[in-house]
């Protein structure tokens, strides 16, 4: 989603907070499609596993939806790996975590204070 140079003209046009609402978005989005694919899994497999239709996991992986922290937990639930972190969920002794998504792109996740420099 993220290499969608139409996504990256829109968002030149709308306020800061709206653009990091949809690159939060964006880079969930891209997080859950690693994932299914580091698992080898299907949308069918994923609404399986958290008790929705397929139509659902669809909506959320493209565009952009309006999550919930249920339905984020749910997922982050049925791959195995969360998909947000929070300052209260970072443990010291987590190692940092590389996701290779794209050539031009990495989204990297610190799981303690010290990697967050």
């Amino acid at each position: 989603m993220i290499k969608n140079k139409q996504f990256h003209a829109q968002l030149t046009k709308v306020s800061s907070s709206v653009k990091i609402e949809m690159e939060w978005s964006a880079d969930i989005v891209d997080k859950i499609d690693f994932l299914l694919k580091k698992k080898g899994m299907t949308h069918r497999d994923l609404a399986k596993a958290i008790g929705c239709n397929e139509t659902q996991i669809i909506r959320w992986t493209k565009g952009f939806p309006n999550y919930t922290l249920s339905s984020l937990a749910k997922i982050s639930n049925a791959l195995g790996e969360p998909l947000i972190f929070t300052s209260l969920s970072n443990n010291q002794n987590a190692p940092v975590h590389y996701y290779n998504m794209e050539p031009e792109r990495t989204l990297m996740v610190c799981d303690n204070d010290e990697n967050k420099k």
